[in-house]
């Protein structure tokens, strides 16, 4: 099915609105490489992401920076990433940022978000009333905030969800910007965004091979939207469970789940009874002794 959307530019479209990644390349490298390849006039400091120490921001034009514009792309590092600086495009700068990175880093980069959205006009009520139903019957959690007269945004999906989709009144939030001929057009101006945090590891790594149409694929929800919005159909996403990791992997994360109890038996004693797994001396758990741990599960 498919609500009969008209685009802004007529055809429907869907296109990245923000991404955030890192990859693994010396900060300045990024830096000059987009710098040259996507003919950025400026950079300088920015404001970035918390987790890292410094940042620098890249314009467009000399006058956006001087005028204090939020940068159009915002490269990041040092902290605790240092290894793998972090790279932010937000809006229609996504757009171009995303695939320039797609195709100069594919192997060194990893997808933290991305945000997958069309601009249409009118239809908010109709698409807020289908997202309504999927909240009833599939129980995804739900979120409004704004107001009619300056631009509502309606959420379905947790904040701290892998998978969140927001429908929103953009044209009217951006109305004071507008001139009065504008506003006669892009007053019933909206938008569909589905925004994707993939899993660390494999996820991060599959998610810089995506499309805007592929972020949709994320959540079988959000693939039953679009279909009833725009008759398009997502790709499943195949999300492989967390033992695919390597052993390497496995083994880190379970040393910093105990960690604080290694630290308490301390390293010598920690050294012994690993050198234990490997003599033999210590064999795997068994079913006696889970059985005391899991009995709780018997009777509740």
């Amino acid at each position: 099915m498919s609500v009969g959307l008209q685009g802004l530019s007529g055809s429907l479209e869907l296109q990245f609105d923000y991404f955030r990644g890192v990859v693994a390349e010396e900060p300045y490298t990024i830096v000059n490489t987009l710098q040259e390849g996507l003919g950025f006039a400026v950079h300088g400091q920015s404001p970035g992401p918390k987790q890292y120490q410094h940042s620098i921001g890249l314009w467009r034009t000399a006058a956006a920076r001087d005028k204090e514009e939020a940068a159009a792309v915002v490269v990041s590092f040092g902290g605790n990433n240092g290894a793998f600086p972090g790279v932010l495009a937000r809006g229609w700068q996504a757009r171009d940022v995303f695939p320039f990175v797609q195709a100069n880093w594919s192997q060194r980069a990893r997808a933290t978000r991305l945000d997958s959205c069309m601009d249409f006009f009118g239809h908010f009520d109709a698409i807020e009333a289908h997202m309504q139903e999927i909240h009833r019957e599939r129980r995804v959690a739900r979120d409004r905030f704004g107001v009619p007269e300056t631009g509502q945004t309606f959420y379905l999906g947790a904040k701290a969800s892998p998978v969140r989709c927001r429908l929103y009144q953009k044209g009217l939030k951006e109305l004071s910007s507008m001139s009065p001929e504008e506003r006669h057009v892009y007053f019933e101006w909206n938008r569909l965004e589905m925004q994707f945090k993939p899993r660390a590891g494999l996820e991060q790594q599959t998610a810089m091979t995506m499309t805007p149409l592929d972020v949709w694929g994320a959540s079988k929800w959000g693939r039953e939207l679009l279909a009833w919005v725009a008759g398009l159909n997502p790709p499943k996403l195949e999300r492989r469970p967390r033992m695919d990791r390597t052993p390497e992997e496995r083994l880190a994360f379970a040393f910093r789940q105990y960690a604080r109890t290694i630290q308490e038996v301390g390293q010598e004693r920690a050294m012994e009874l690993l050198q234990g797994v490997f003599t033999g001396e210590l064999g795997p758990v068994t079913q006696e002794e889970l059985r005391p741990h899991t009995a709780f599960l018997v009777r509740h």
